[in-house]
């Protein structure tokens, strides 16, 4: 069992069990309306990150692309065939499109969990996604300022978690072998297109991956990625570097460390990566 995150993990969604088994039941229920959909052959693909990484922007790209169905975080853990089936089902339900063929797409973060099992039984093409923290906490706790969420406005607790972020990527990269594609966020931003010809060429797509990405219906709100405007322009652009907000030095020097440690452990075991002038 490989598990991805912190004990205790207070980013994890609090969900009424009620009405999330009650989803779940109409998103299998609509499958066997398509029953198409429900037994065709699928790939599966996985983009594993911190918070605040852009990996809502890396999705989206990924998502709008037609040999690809899937754009969000669909907060759920992988430790079961039946979990596979989910994503199926949430997929088709969403999306509304024909599975054959397709990469189905999920984004993980905080404290979820992959089986060794699964792994096996899906063999999903992963990508392991880093950003520098600087950027990355000061991001979060800008969001935190907007939301409900008491912790991601506390720099101490930003910082921890994104340490630990950096700790199970790292073990994550390990049980994997190295058979993973790892990209810098600041390369998706600076060099997109050598990225995304890169990752069209590594996951044999028909059609090129682009720089303009399709608004989904979740796009932009609650727990189903970057909740702010930006996600919502539909094209890859540089947003602020929230200089504004001040970090202790002690914080930054920390999680620099982390990120270094991790970038270049990730760098070495990576058979797949960026490769930019």
């Amino acid at each position: 069992m490989i598990q991805l995150g912190l004990d205790k993990n207070p980013t994890r969604i609090r969900r009424n069990p009620v009405r999330h088994r009650i989803t779940k039941a109409r998103q299998i229920a609509s499958l066997f309306l398509r029953p198409g959909n429900a037994f065709c052959k699928v790939k599966h693909l996985f983009v594993f990150s911190h918070m605040r990484s852009r990996s809502s922007l890396l999705s989206h790209i990924l998502g709008s692309n037609p040999g690809i169905c899937g754009y969000s975080e669909l907060h759920q853990d992988y430790n079961a065939q039946l979990n596979l089936f989910a994503l199926r089902a949430a997929l088709n339900q969403e999306q509304q499109c024909s599975l054959e063929n397709k990469y189905l797409l999920d984004k993980l973060l905080f404290s979820r969990q992959v089986s060794d099992a699964v792994l096996e039984m899906a063999k999903p093409k992963v990508i392991l996604l880093l950003r520098r923290p600087n950027d990355s906490i000061r991001s979060l706790i800008k969001m935190g300022r907007s939301t409900s969420i008491e912790w991601h406005g506390d720099p101490e607790a930003v910082s921890s978690y994104y340490r630990a972020s950096m700790v199970w990527l790292q073990d994550f990269a390990e049980r994997l072998g190295g058979d993973f594609f790892f990209i810098e966020s600041d390369s998706l931003i600076e060099n997109t297109q050598c990225v995304l010809e890169q990752l069209t060429k590594w996951l044999s797509l028909e059609e090129a991956l682009k720089e303009n990405y399709v608004i989904f219906k979740n796009t932009g709100k609650a727990w189903h990625g970057d909740p702010s405007s930006n996600i919502r322009t539909g094209y890859v652009k540089k947003t602020s570097k929230h200089t504004d907000i001040e970090l202790p030095e002690s914080l930054l020097d920390q999680a620099e460390l982390s990120y270094l440690i991790c970038k270049d452990r990730l760098s070495r075991l990576s058979a797949y990566q960026t490769q930019t002038q």
